[in-house]
């Protein structure tokens, strides 16, 4: 079972913090049948839509656990500037979006970010303190690890985690109650593999905002994406941010070896922090380029659609035959405008070929 252990100054501000963290703990590793609870106390019944989402989606019952209308007192808050609004930035394209916007509201944005939450991408904090650099806004970079294991690809409940710990720290030091995230809009919980997306999705960030609002009445989730366009079309307004992004899906441990394989097997400027060989790479490429701000490379142009096509059959289970499937579910503009679109014509992916719908 996993715990979560808080490496710097992070304090819990409220005991419904407390039960935030442990409810992570007790859903990390649920089990069919459970004799005996892991905790005594009873949860808050504003916690039994998370639990019973959990049931739903994963297959797992939970009959040991209580609910019972719980009253936690109203906390305390500072003088805060109504101008003032916490992102939560994992320094990729999504949550760099979300910084932009506030700003170009008027808002005096704070980054936090968390180093260890992603344990496998271990240089995200470095492009953090880059950009924030480059933006002149404050960041602060606070840190977490893990004891034990859990069940899930990502846990459902990691991003509650970041959002609480983002909200005591801007309380403690009379900066915001807002929080906001680069999650999406139109993400929704039944759209999505619950163990690998569910915590990205509406559904979980309204059940957190309500269980918040038990403390903080006026508390709201601020979530400006309505996808991954969002960020994508605002830096093609300011292309020279992206190379200060990252969102590379490839493990650090592995990134390097993708990266210079990508680069013998293409000869291909890649930017930072890119292995070249992964979706989001992949998408980052194509869409760039055809908009011009990215020099095109038939070569790999055609690799990334690959990529792209690969990742979609193993999502799936389904071999494609249509590449028009593939297009549509990444980019929303006509393949029509597609840089290798008279290659397309005859393309081979896989070492078949594949069909362009008219």
């Amino acid at each position: 079972m996993q715990e979560i252990r808080h490496d710097k100054d992070y304090l819990s501000i409220s005991p419904l913090f407390d039960d935030i963290e442990r409810l992570y703990k007790e859903l990390s590793e649920p089990v069919k049948k459970k004799k005996t609870p892991l905790f005594v106390q009873p949860y808050d019944n504003t916690f039994l839509p998370i639990v019973k989402t959990f049931e739903k989606l994963s297959g797992h019952t939970f009959p040991h656990m209580e609910f019972e209308e719980q009253t936690f007192p109203d906390l305390q808050l500072p003088q805060m500037d109504s101008k003032n609004i916490i992102v939560c930035y994992s320094g990729g394209k999504d949550s760099f979006s979300v910084i932009r916007h506030y700003q170009k509201q008027g808002y005096n944005v704070y980054a936090y970010h968390i180093k260890g939450l992603n344990k496998t991408y271990y240089d995200e904090w470095e492009v953090a303190e880059q950009m924030a650099r480059k933006l002149k806004i404050p960041l602060y970079i606070d840190s977490i690890s893990y004891k034990g294991t859990h069940c899930w690809i990502e846990h459902p409940m990691k991003n509650m985690i970041m959002a609480i710990m983002a909200l005591s720290w801007g309380i403690r030091n009379g900066i915001s109650t807002k929080i906001a995230v680069g999650t999406f809009r139109t993400a929704l919980i039944d759209d999505v593999a619950f163990e690998v997306c569910a915590g990205d999705t509406m559904d979980m960030w309204k059940m957190f905002e309500e269980v918040i609002r038990k403390i903080i009445p006026s508390f709201q989730m601020y979530i400006p994406n309505k996808n991954f366009q969002t960020a994508y079309n605002l830096l093609l307004k300011e292309p020279e941010y992206l190379p200060l992004t990252i969102s590379c899906m490839t493990p650090n441990r592995f990134r390097n070896l993708f990266r210079k394989r990508t680069l013998k097997n293409y000869t291909i400027g890649l930017m930072p922090y890119r292995c070249g060989c992964c979706w989001k790479c992949a998408t980052e490429y194509i869409w760039f380029c055809d908009k011009g701000v990215l020099e095109y490379n038939q070569a790999y142009y055609l690799h990334c659609l690959e990529v792209l096509l690969n990742n979609l059959e193993q999502e799936t289970g389904y071999q494609i035959r249509d590449l028009n499937y593939v297009w549509n579910t990444y980019f929303f503009y006509s393949m029509k405008k597609s840089k290798a679109y008279k290659e397309l014509q005859n393309a081979f992916i896989h070492g078949r070929k594949i069909k362009i719908a008219n």
